[in-house]
């Protein structure tokens, strides 16, 4: 059945890019992070506390420009939760981090 013309349509966009920002904001305070995590696959003689504790804080970083930012607080975590996935799954990636001793690490870096 097509859709009635008359019914409203839902419209998906991003948050407005704060003043002065160019492109899209999520991406811009993501970079360190995602820059990070695309080393994580590769690091030789990878130390998984040292990772960890990068992570946190670059984790840390992105929720504080969010919030700078003035980006939406649900939409902030929920995008932290989708770099600390990729994170997680770079650096299992790794066949020189030993994937217990990495899930360790993150587990007690990362809040609950």
């Amino acid at each position: 059945m097509p859709p009635d013309p008359g019914e409203p349509k839902t419209v998906v966009r991003p948050p407005p890019a704060p003043p002065g920002a160019g492109g899209d904001p999520y991406a811009a305070i993501a970079r360190p992070a995602l820059e990070f995590s695309r080393g994580l696959e590769r690091a030789q003689k990878p130390d998984p506390l040292a990772l960890a504790a990068e992570a946190r804080r670059l984790i840390g970083r992105f929720e504080q420009d969010g919030r700078r930012a003035g980006l939406p607080p649900e939409a902030v975590l929920d995008a932290r939760d989708a770099l600390i996935a990729l994170i997680n799954a770079r650096a299992l990636a790794n066949p020189g981090l030993s994937p217990r001793d990495w899930t360790r690490a993150l587990g007690a870096a990362l809040p609950p």
